[in-house]
C-alpha cells in the first residue's frame, strides 16, 4: 500500500483544532473589544445617574436609607431615585427589571440606586448616592464556544462636598441660551432648569454646567474639556434660602407679591423726579430718571419698575457699604458705565440683619416680580447677588454683565459677555454633589 496514500487527511484534525483555536480567538478580541466599548458607555450612565441622584438629595428632607431598581423608584425617596433613573434613561440605559425585580434575559438592564452607598468608601454616607448599571450583552463568536451572553457592571458614588464648582449661575425655569459670539465666563458653576443650549461659535467657561434637560455644550469647544457636563438632573431648589441676606428679604418682601413700605419704611410710594441726579435709600413707587443718579448706601424699595441710564454709588466701600434694590416690576438699565456693589455678605451666625441704612447682606437686586418679560441689562457692573427668579434677562450684542452671582428664570446672550467676577461669596452652593468613586 501507498504510505503517502495512508497518510492522506492526517492534517484535517490539527486544521480542525487551529480553527476553532483561531475562533476562540476571535471570539475573545471581538467581544472583549465590543465589551470595553459598552463598558465605557455605560460607566457614563452610571456616573450622570449618580450625580443626579445625589443632586436630588437637595430636595428631600431627611431621606431614609434605601435601594431603588425600578422606574417608579419603589421603596425610595421618589426624587433620588428618579433622579437617577431619567440621567441614565438619558444615557441610553433604562431598567426593564422583571416580575421578581432583578436582572434576566428577559430584563437586560438593571439600574440600582442605593442611597446610602451599600459597598466601597462611601458605605453608609448619608452625603453620598450609589448607582449600579448592570447589563446584558450578546457573545458574538463567543456563541461557538457556548457563551451566549455577557454581563457587565459599572458603579458610580456621587457625594456632596465643598466644590470650587458650586454654582453661581443659576437659572430657575426655563434655558441658558448662548448665541453666535457671546461669552459666558465663570470661576464656579452653572445650573440650569432647563437645557444649556451654544453652539460650536460661542464659549461657556465654567468648571461645572448642569443641567435638568439637554446639554448641548460640546467639548473642548464651546466647553474647556476640564468643563464637567452632567444633563437629565432635577431642576434645583431655590438658592435664596441659603444666601442669609436674601433669605431675609423674602421673610419681608415674598415672592410674587408686590413690595410694601413695611417694615423698613412708612406711609405710601413716592415717585422721584425724573431729573433726579442723586437718590437716598426710600419707598418709591418707580424709577425713570433722564440723566445719571448717584445712589446712597442703603435698601431702595419699588413698588413698580426701575428704568436707568448710569447709576453709581461713590458713598459705597466695597467690603463695608452697599445699595440693595428690591423691585416689585422689571429693570432695564442701559448705562455703560453703571458700578454698584451689594452691602458686605453676613459673616455671623444666624439670620442675617437687614436695614433701611445698610440694606441687605450680599444682595443687590432682589426682584418679587412674577413678569416675564425681558430684563435688559448694558455694560453693567453689579459685584453682589442679582435675585430676580421669574424674569427673562437678555443680554443684548455688545453689552456685557459682571455679576457676583445671578438667578433668573432664563438667560440669553447675544454677542454679549456674561461675567461672574469671583466665586459666590455671597452666598449659595456652598456644597455640590461630585463623583467621588
Amino acid at each position: 500500500m501507498n504510505t503517502r496514500n495512508a497518510e492522506r487527511g492526517q492534517i484535517l484534525p490539527f486544521v480542525a483544532l487551529a480553527f476553532a483555536l483561531l475562533m476562540g480567538f476571535a471570539a475573545f478580541a471581538i467581544d472583549l473589544g465590543y465589551l470595553r466599548y459598552q463598558q465605557r458607555l455605560q460607566q457614563t450612565a452610571a456616573d450622570s445617574a449618580a450625580l443626579a441622584a445625589d443632586w436630588a438629595l437637595y430636595g428631600v428632607s431627611n431621606p431614609t436609607n434605601s435601594t431603588c431598581g425600578s422606574e417608579s423608584g419603589a421603596g425610595a425617596p421618589a426624587s433620588v431615585c428618579a433622579a437617577g433613573q431619567n440621567a441614565a434613561r438619558n444615557n441610553s440605559f433604562s431598567s426593564a427589571f422583571n416580575s421578581a425585580m432583578s436582572c434576566s434575559s428577559t430584563a437586560p438592564v438593571c439600574v440600582t440606586i442605593n442611597y446610602p452607598p451599600q459597598s466601597g468608601a462611601y458605605q453608609g454616607n448619608t452625603n453620598a448616592v450609589e448607582a449600579i448599571v448592570h447589563v446584558s450583552y450578546p457573545g458574538f463568536f463567543a456563541q461557538f464556544l457556548g457563551s451566549s451572553t455577557n454581563w457587565v457592571s459599572t458603579r458610580a458614588v456621587a457625594v456632596i462636598e465643598t466644590s470650587s464648582a458650586s454654582p453661581c449661575i443659576v437659572v430657575t425655569e426655563r434655558d441658558l441660551t448662548v448665541n453666535a459670539g457671546a461669552r459666558v465666563t465663570s470661576p464656579c458653576g452653572i445650573s440650569v432648569a432647563g437645557n444649556v443650549n451654544a453652539s460650536s461659535a460661542d464659549l461657556i467657561d465654567a468648571p461645572s454646567v448642569t443641567a435638568s434637560g439637554s446639554v448641548s455644550c460640546s467639548q473642548p469647544s464651546p466647553c474647556p474639556a476640564s468643563t464637567i457636563v452632567t444633563s437629565g438632573v432635577p431642576p434645583f431648589p431655590d438658592p435664596c434660602a441659603t444666601v442669609p441676606g436674601c433669605a431675609a428679604l423674602t421673610a419681608a418682601y415674598p415672592l410674587n407679591s408686590t413690595p410694601t413700605a413695611s417694615p423698613y419704611y412708612s406711609g405710601d410710594c413716592t415717585t422721584p423726579s425724573k431729573n433726579a441726579t442723586s437718590l437716598s435709600p426710600g419707598f418709591y413707587c418707580s424709577f425713570s430718571p433722564s440723566g445719571d443718579v448717584n445712589l446712597s448706601p442703603g435698601l431702595y424699595v419699588f413698588s413698580g419698575d426701575f428704568t436707568a441710564n448710569n447709576l453709581t454709588c461713590t458713598g459705597c466701600v466695597s467690603g463695608t457699604t452697599g445699595v440693595t434694590i428690591v423691585l416689585g416690576g422689571k429693570v432695564k438699565l442701559n448705562g455703560a458705565t453703571t458700578s454698584l456693589n451689594a452691602p458686605p455678605p453676613w459673616q455671623g451666625a444666624g439670620p442675617a440683619t437687614v436695614s433701611a441704612s445698610m440694606g441687605a447682606p450680599g444682595v443687590l437686586f432682589y426682584q418679587t416680580s412674577t413678569t416675564t418679560s425681558p430684563e435688559n441689562f448694558s455694560g453693567q457692573s453689579l459685584l453682589g447677588m442679582v435675585y430676580a427668579p421669574n424674569a427673562h434677562i437678555n443680554l443684548n450684542a455688545a453689552s456685557s454683565l459682571t455679576v457676583s452671582f445671578i438667578v433668573a428664570a432664563d438667560i440669553v446672550a447675544n454677542g454679549s459677555t456674561l461675567t461672574v467676577s469671583a466665586p459666590a461669596s455671597s452666598g449659595g452652593y456652598t456644597q455640590v454633589p461630585t463623583l467621588a468613586e
